[in-house]
């Protein structure tokens, strides 16, 4: 309810101060949501995923080799960003939370965002 995928059954739902039912393009556009299930495309590189991402979300070309640097490397992605996402071998739970990030939203939903991620290597 909270990301406005379902409808409140009753009561009144605000996210940053606006109503779920009746702004929820704005609660949209301040929130990111990272779910459990893994959805890179595992035939794209590490670098390819995220351009592709960014350029879905009209960020401009300057701004995304900015973020996609600065994340790759935050994350530990940076040495394999020409891999294949299929090759990371656990890893690829980082790119999807770095994907996750693109909107620098002040809200951050997380579902299970630890599932298959490898914190060892954090």
């Amino acid at each position: 309810m909270l990301t406005t995928l379902t409808k409140p059954s009753s009561g009144q739902i605000q996210v940053a101060g606006y109503d779920v039912m009746r702004q929820s393009l704005q609660v949209k556009q301040c929130i990111s949501v990272l779910i459990q299930q893994i959805s890179v495309d595992n035939q794209l590189s590490v670098w390819e995923n995220m351009e592709f991402h960014g350029s879905m979300h009209h960020i401009p070309n300057q701004k995304r080799q900015q973020f996609i640097k600065q994340w790759l490397e935050y994350v530990g992605l940076a040495e394999r960003r020409d891999d294949l996402v299929k090759k990371l071998w656990g890893m690829n739970k980082r790119l999807q939370i770095t994907r996750g990030l693109w909107h620098e939203a002040p809200i951050l939903f997380l579902e299970e965002t630890t599932v298959r991620l490898d914190p060892q290597r954090l």
